[in-house]
């Protein structure tokens, strides 16, 4: 499993569990929040492995 893959799986499991967790809880509770935060950072890590995979040059191609 590759970088992307990795983060899109632990994206997708990020996001379930705070629909989980979200749908038993308010929205303003602690762990619905922890767990939001938690989805942010792995989508701005995936967003960031996407610049920096279309500003590096292809191997081979250089």
């Amino acid at each position: 499993m590759n970088e992307e893959e990795f983060l899109l799986c632990a994206i997708e499991e990020a996001r379930e569990e705070l629909n989980r967790v979200a749908s038993v809880r308010k929205l303003t509770d602690p762990a619905v929040i922890a767990m939001s935060k938690k989805l942010d950072k792995l989508i701005n890590q995936y967003y960031s492995y996407k610049i920096k995979q279309k500003n590096t040059p292809e191997r081979g191609n250089a």
